[in-house]
């Protein structure tokens, strides 16, 4: 059960609006997104980056997927959200293992290959060197990295509020309908 108690929209100003603006793009309001609820503008301002990130980036699919469940890998909300995105953009049961272990698959592509030595570094909190950012510039271009920047600070930031809430999956009925969308669910059938 969830650390944070939910909000409520008619007592908390703004909530209801920015609920409806995230259903109205997402389809849905996940438990994550609600456990923000008590900051209608900071939940709004952190869906759009989510919605940024996930849908608007020029990163390929395939990689953005790869870098979502790098930075998903110990949080168990965000990794059962994405390990069946993943799929869905090819992502194999091997490489899926390899990174829950904290590997980078030896099958991934060599652009895939830099954009996750770059999570890795990233994420240890190590100065990227100058030769991965040059190489993701030149695999991927000045926006992918952006893009990439962008993402892993959304999923850590994610992850971490995840943790310290600890929120709740949703349930599996509606899950299977969120990775039936690619990750946009009607609440309704």
């Amino acid at each position: 059960m969830s650390r944070m108690p939910a909000a409520d929209p008619v007592g908390t100003p703004g909530l209801k609006e920015a609920l409806g603006e995230i259903e109205s793009t997402r389809g849905w309001v996940s438990n994550a997104l609600a456990a923000l609820g008590h900051a209608p503008e900071g939940l709004r301002r952190f869906a759009a980056l989510g919605e940024y990130v996930r849908f608007e980036t020029v990163l390929p699919p395939r990689t953005r997927e790869l870098a979502i469940i790098t930075v998903a890998r110990g949080c168990n909300y965000a990794w059962t959200h994405h390990t069946e995105l993943a799929r869905k953009h090819g992502i194999t049961e091997s490489e899926i293992a390899q990174i829950r272990e904290g590997w980078i698959p030896d099958s991934v592509s060599s652009d895939e290959r830099i954009a996750l030595e770059y999570v890795h570094a990233f994420l240890l909190g190590k100065a990227v060197t100058d030769e991965q950012f040059t190489a993701l510039i030149a695999a991927q271009g000045p926006r992918a990295i952006t893009d990439l920047c962008l993402l892993i600070g959304y999923f850590r930031t994610l992850g971490w509020m995840l943790a310290t809430y600890e929120v709740d999956l949703e349930p599996r009925e509606l899950l299977d309908r969120y990775w039936a969308r690619g990750g946009r669910a009607k609440l309704a059938p």
